[in-house]
C-alpha cells in the first residue's frame, strides 16, 4: 500500500468517472477509487492504516503546511488567505477548493486563477505605474500538466486582469503527454528504474 499521493487538485472537484480522471490514474502509481456519489477517493497507507482521502482532504493537509510555513517566517498567526486554482477550473472545482481551504482552518478571501497571482506577484502593476506607461503583458503558466496564460492591462491608474482560455483541455493532455514522454525516457536510461519507485515517479511528474 502506497503512502504518497499527489496531483490532487486534478482531482478536486471532479467524479472519478470523469474521462480526464480515468486518464490520469493511469499515469499515478498511487491507487484512487470511486466513493460516495463518485466522489474520487486516495488510497493511502497513513498512520499505520489503509485510509482513504478525497482531494479536498490532502489539499487541506497542503494549506495546513503552508500556513505553518508562512506563519514561522511572518512570526505571526495567519487567519486569512487568497488560494489559486487553474485558470480552466469549474464553478465545483473553485467550491471544492475554497472547502478545502475552510477545512485548512484558513478564512478564504477569494479564490483566483493561477497565472493571475503569477501576474500579480510579478508586480506588474508596480512596474507599469514605475515606467509611467500602459502595457498590454501576456503572462504564460506552464506546469506539469496545463498551460494557462493571463492577459494583464497594466496602467498608472488602473490594474485589470483578463483572462484568455485557448484549447486548455487539449493543452492540459498536450503537456502532460510531453511530461510523461520525458519521464520514462529518464525512467529508461536510469539504472536505478525509478519508474518502479513512486517517489521518483510523482518527482518526474511534477508532483
Amino acid at each position: 500500500m502506497e503512502s504518497l499521493a499527489a496531483d490532487s487538485k486534478r482531482l478536486i472537484g471532479r467524479r472519478f468517472s470523469d474521462d480526464s480522471v480515468q486518464r490520469d490514474i493511469k499515469l499515478w502509481p498511487f491507487k484512487v477509487i470511486s466513493g460516495t456519489n463518485d466522489k474520487p477517493m486516495i488510497v493511502v497507507q497513513y498512520m499505520g492504516m489503509e485510509q482513504q482521502f478525497a482531494a479536498e482532504d490532502i489539499s487541506s493537509m497542503v494549506l495546513v503546511k503552508m500556513r505553518e510555513t508562512a506563519e514561522a517566517y511572518l512570526g505571526t498567526t495567519v487567519k486569512h488567505a487568497v488560494v489559486t486554482v487553474p485558470a480552466c477550473s469549474t464553478d465545483m472545482q473553485r467550491k471544492a477548493t475554497f472547502d478545502a481551504g475552510v477545512l485548512a482552518g484558513l478564512n478564504v478571501l477569494r479564490i483566483i486563477p493561477e497565472p493571475t497571482a503569477a501576474a500579480m506577484a510579478y508586480g506588474l502593476q508596480e512596474k507599469a505605474a514605475k515606467a509611467g506607461l500602459e502595457e498590454i503583458v501576456l503572462v504564460f503558466d506552464l506546469g506539469g500538466g496545463t498551460c494557462e496564460a493571463v492577459t494583464s492591462l497594466c496602467s498608472p491608474s488602473r490594474n485589470v486582469f483578463l483572462m484568455s482560455r485557448p484549447r486548455l483541455a487539449m493543452l492540459t493532455l498536450v503537456v502532460r503527454t510531453l511530461t510523461t514522454v520525458w519521464s520514462a525516457t529518464l525512467s529508461k536510461s536510469s539504472r536505478e528504474r525509478i519508474r518502479r519507485t513512486s517517489v521518483a515517479t510523482l518527482g518526474l511528474l511534477g508532483g
